[in-house]
């Protein structure tokens, strides 16, 4: 596209003529969300979960190829089984099995930065252990205590020491729902913020990187279209695997240094 990759390089001699070959290794962080009804789920800093619960999720690149990925939801559908239902868990509550490669399925809005590889290494590090913790079912998908996909993916990275916005903001849930994440107040029957919590959720996140870093780039799952590239099916992040050349090929917005 015409723009210069700026990464870490080192020389190595060359067999002959005095000459040096430059090998450079370029390593970046994606952090992306799935926000696509921020005319009516989020308000006055307010995130509805009744309209949207929304995604975000992240993944590293080392020269093209994705070493980490995390993407924490539910594991299985993403509403409840009539088992869970019956267990008295709804979609804003009770504890579930989680996974870490929870698929992308509608637009998302992607923030491309340049990292090192220390940090590469960094994240690499606490995302595989809060991986170990889904996989042994000590960390489970719980709304009503926070423990979703915007509020582990900040926690991952903040572990690894990666600045990102706070992410936090209010949330509500319908009267009906069998737990919130605080005593709540009610005004029209929605459980609203009674003791002035916020809580991280992607919305709000969202929000923040655009204020801070401007326009994401859109993804879909649909194929090619002018202005956006769209996946041509369900995407779900496997490490290993190469990147989309569609974000191989994406400017950056800036710098995790």
């Amino acid at each position: 596209m015409g723009y210069k990759y700026n990464s870490l390089s080192r020389t190595l001699p060359m067999i002959s003529n005095n000459q040096v070959q430059v090998i450079s290794n370029q390593y970046y962080l994606v952090i992306g969300f799935e926000v696509n009804y921020l005319a009516t789920a989020f308000v006055n800093n307010t995130q509805n979960l009744n309209i949207n619960y929304g995604h975000a999720f992240f993944f590293t690149v080392q020269n093209g190829k994705i070493v980490t990925v995390h993407s924490f939801g539910p594991k299985g559908l993403a509403t409840p089984t009539e088992a869970e239902e019956k267990a008295g868990i709804d979609i804003f509550s009770g504890k579930r099995s989680g996974t870490v490669n929870y698929p992308v399925t509608t637009v998302s809005r992607l923030y491309k930065f340049k990292i090192r590889k220390s940090q590469l290494s960094a994240i690499k590090k606490h995302a595989d252990k809060f991986k170990k913790k889904v996989i042994s079912g000590e960390e489970k998908y719980t709304a009503y205590m926070n423990d979703t996909c915007a509020e582990a993916a900040k926690d991952v990275l903040d572990d690894a020491g990666i600045d990102t916005p706070s992410g936090k903001g209010y949330i509500t849930t319908p009267s009906g729902a069998a737990n919130f994440l605080f005593e709540p107040t009610y005004i029209d029957g929605w459980k609203v913020p009674a003791t002035g919590a916020m809580f991280v959720n992607p919305y709000s996140w969202y929000v923040q990187f655009k204020k801070k870093y401007g326009a994401a780039k859109l993804y879909n799952y649909y194929g090619v279209r002018s202005g956006s590239i769209y996946l041509e099916k369900e995407w779900q992040l496997k490490e290993k695997d190469n990147v989309p050349n569609g974000i191989q090929n994406l400017s950056y917005h800036s710098d995790l240094y």
